[in-house]
């Protein structure tokens, strides 16, 4: 159950932080695009 356990969280973690790089993506271009207006 622990490698279970240590799989899952180190899954969880690469979900959240793809999210975040994501979102951070997605407001970094928003900004650049907001300039244009």
């Amino acid at each position: 159950m622990k490698a279970l356990d240590a799989g899952l969280a180190s899954f969880f973690q690469h979900v959240v932080l793809n999210d975040w790089l994501a979102q951070k993506d997605f407001i970094k271009n928003f900004n650049k695009k907001r300039r244009y207006f």
